[in-house]
């Protein structure tokens, strides 16, 4: 015994032949559980059953590397430049903490491209979590990717439980924004792709163009009772909350409820003409939108091309109000009748709205009412908002709304020679399929229309009003748009 430890003293494991290794080992195992005192060069030191290296220790060449002097330890490397620093060199592998055997870096993983995994043994990128996250109960991320600031059980994707402040930056929403308390400060909500913005703080979004039929049949709770079964008065016909019709479809009474698809804001496309006022409704909340109101649609309206007063002889038109006629570059949806939606390139708005004077006329949501009861005398006046107007003629002054306040025989310049069509004496085209049915208010009643259509000539425009119809009347010349 003293003779081989004398060669570990001189020798550093050296002078011992391999033979012999095994035998050493063995001799050093059992010093180390009888707790002996063992030094080997200075540099090793056995006691009490614990092995001191004092000098940089090596395993293998730069597998495991302890730098004594410095308290690294390099594997891989034999130059850690970090307490532990970790190397794969041209070796496959990486960095792993498991919860057992053959788990594989289930707890924590850092894989040879230098990606992290904290849950999950394949991370897809620099660091992958599987499961929450939480920092101090501050920020908070869940297993579904629900973030909560303030709170630790998120129930949307970003749920902020306390006061948020944006400095010097804006907030970009493409949706809907719910607000159950006050607001303060400036707002402006991006519109989705198939619309354009009117007005800042406080705007709304209009449909880029008119209304076509989507096809698609979509069920809306027009009632709000949680479910789409019930046929629904909405404004003076009964809809079917499912999209297909009851009876005969007529809208007169509720056996009878109207169909209607979702409207869509889609490029050249033939515009949804036919439907009555409460239909258009319809199909813009499957939409999840609102048929226009009539100041919506006015403002919407505003720098839209509106000046010819004849037929240029060239085309040269901008917008589709002249009959056998269109703008050059607009294709026919209907020959001699209709565009195809957006075609006309040039009839656009100041906001970005195609096709709002011409083309086909649009309904709003509003609506006026005439002075007498049903059936309807021979003369009568319509009133809007209780004020009288004298329509049938052209328009020579608007109030702050759009509405026409003042009129003239004549064509008025300044109006761009626009129309205020008024039903004449016998009120509103369509009021006998309201008031047949009993389904009416009790007077005639007349709808907002707007704009003009493919024949209106110089008297369409972004200040036309037609009220000649009544919410039941249809038309091919009769399309909408929606807001929201």
């Amino acid at each position: 015994m003293n003779k081989t430890i004398k060669k570990f003293q001189t020798g550093f494991l050296t002078s011992i032949k391999p033979k012999r290794l095994f035998k050493t080992f063995a001799i050093i195992a059992c010093l180390l559980i009888a707790g002996a005192f063992l030094t080997l060069g200075g540099n090793v030191i056995v006691r009490d059953g614990q092995l001191n290296v004092t000098s940089d220790f090596f395993v293998g060449t730069g597998v495991l590397f302890v730098d004594s002097a410095g308290s690294k330890v390099g594997i891989g490397t034999t130059g850690p430049d970090a307490t532990l620093e970790v190397i794969n060199g041209t070796n496959a592998g990486g960095f792993m903490v498991s919860s057992a055997a053959e788990a594989n870096g289930d707890l924590f993983i850092v894989d040879e491209a230098g990606k992290v995994g904290i849950g999950t043994t394949s991370p897809t990128e620099k660091l992958s979590v599987n499961g929450n996250v939480s920092l101090n109960d501050t920020l908070y991320v869940t297993e579904a990717g629900n973030v909560g600031i303030g709170t630790t059980s998120p129930t949307s994707t970003l749920h902020v439980v306390g006061d948020a402040n944006l400095t010097g930056g804006n907030l970009t929403v493409d949706g809907d924004i719910t607000f159950t308390g006050e607001l303060h400060g400036s707002v402006l909500i991006n519109c989705p792709s198939d619309m354009v913005r009117v007005g800042g703080q406080g705007g709304y979004c209009i449909d880029r163009y008119e209304a076509s039929d989507s096809g698609v049949t979509t069920a809306v709770d027009l009632n709000g009772d949680g479910d789409t079964n019930d046929a629904v008065l909405l404004g003076i016909e009964y809809i079917c909350e499912d999209g297909s019709a009851d009876g005969s479809g007529s809208g007169n009474e509720s056996a009878n409820c109207m169909a209607f698809n979702k409207a869509q804001s889609v490029y050249n496309q033939t515009p949804y003409v036919s439907i009555t006022q409460a239909q258009a409704k319809a199909s813009c909340l499957a939409a999840e939108k609102h048929l226009c109101t009539d100041y919506e649609w006015w403002i919407a309206a505003q720098g839209t091309p509106d000046y010819n007063t004849a037929d240029p002889t060239n085309d040269a038109e901008e917008c589709n109000i002249w009959s056998n006629s269109k703008p050059s570059e607009a294709t026919w949806s209907v020959e001699n009748q209709a565009t195809k939606t957006g075609t006309a390139a040039r009839c656009v708005s100041d906001h970005g709205a195609f096709d709002m004077v011409g083309n086909v006329w649009e309904w709003t949501a509003d609506t006026a009412y005439w002075n007498m009861d049903y059936p309807v005398a021979t003369t009568g006046t319509v009133y809007i908002k209780g004020r009288e107007i004298t329509g049938n003629q052209y328009i020579a002054g608007v109030d702050d709304y759009g509405i026409p306040n003042a009129w003239n025989a004549a064509g008025q310049t300044a109006f761009n020679n626009d129309y205020n069509w008024d039903g004449g004496v016998d009120g509103a085209y369509g009021i006998s399929d309201i008031f047949s049915s009993g389904t009416g208010e009790g007077r005639p009643i007349s709808a907002f229309i707007r704009g003009g259509s493919w024949g209106a000539g110089a008297s369409a425009g972004v200040f036309a009003l037609s009220l000649g119809g009544a919410p039941s009347h249809s038309d091919p010349a009769i399309g909408f748009r929606c807001c929201k």
